[in-house]
């Protein structure tokens, strides 16, 4: 009985090694270095961030004021949280995530594209002005219709 109860035990330290190993393989960088006060989001609940803490996907890192935390990714990458800042661990190093990010000027350029604008010429602009102006004349001589006059009792006469 005794020797069941210790291959019991056993084989759970086992599984509870493999998991904290396959839980460690999963870290995305570490907190490298704390000055002042900064919290991080493990599970359900905010703990003091301190050196050396893995950082897994999802955690929140939450840097207090009037202080900074520098985070080290496996990729290279070192990123310094200012004060006040909160960030969200993703799945590539915030390093990598702003590199696939597209810059404002290439959005302002798209955007502006669709119009014409940033092909060197206002020629979208002038589109949208006739438009605009087409409608403004066709809702004028809608009001202008025969169906819009007072009925004759309620003309004046023209003359006495």
């Amino acid at each position: 009985m005794n020797r069941v109860k210790f291959a019991g035990v056993t084989a759970a330290c086992a599984v509870g090694l493999v998991t904290i190993g396959a839980a460690s393989a999963d870290s995305i960088g570490q907190i490298k270095l704390v000055q002042g006060s900064a919290m991080i989001s493990q599970g359900a609940e905010y703990v003091a961030a301190r050196e050396g803490m893995q950082l897994q996907e999802l955690d929140r890192i939450l840097v207090m004021e009037d202080s900074t935390a520098t985070l080290a990714f496996n990729d290279g990458c070192e990123y310094t949280m200012a004060d006040s800042e909160i960030l969200t661990v993703g799945a590539e190093s915030v390093c990598a995530a702003q590199a696939a990010a597209p810059s404002i000027e290439a959005i302002e350029k798209g955007a502006t594209s669709q119009l014409g604008y940033a092909a060197g010429g206002a020629t979208g602009l002038y589109i949208l002005g006739g438009l605009g102006a087409a409608g403004l004349i066709a809702a004028a001589a809608d009001g202008l219709g025969s169906d819009d006059r007072p009925p004759a009792a309620a003309r004046a006469p023209l003359s006495p």
